[in-house]
């Protein structure tokens, strides 16, 4: 079902903003479990993805991901926008 799947990429754009953030306050990954709810295994693995990435990736992950929101409340094909979402995804820097 695109919009079960669509849900669990929009959470993965959120906990990463949740990260990004606490990062930006300068917390460690101790500080962010403690302080987000997260569990260590996923705090570590955004944390190296943002490292990974040039600035602004979890900002444009979001944009993507509330793009194809927009899109799907508009009624496009749900597997289309998804397809869209994906390429977009991958492709970012």
């Amino acid at each position: 079902d695109p919009l079960m799947i669509f849900g669990a990429t929009s959470k993965m754009a959120t906990d990463m903003s949740i990260v990004y953030s606490l990062q930006r306050e300068g917390k460690g990954i101790p500080e962010i479990i403690g302080t987000s709810g997260l569990r260590d295994f996923v705090v570590k693995r955004y944390s190296t993805l943002l490292s990974r990435n040039t600035k602004g990736y979890a900002k444009r992950f979001s944009s993507a991901c509330l793009e194809a929101d927009a899109k799907l409340k508009r009624g496009a094909d749900g597997y289309r926008v998804l397809e869209n979402l994906a390429f977009t995804l991958i492709t970012l820097k």
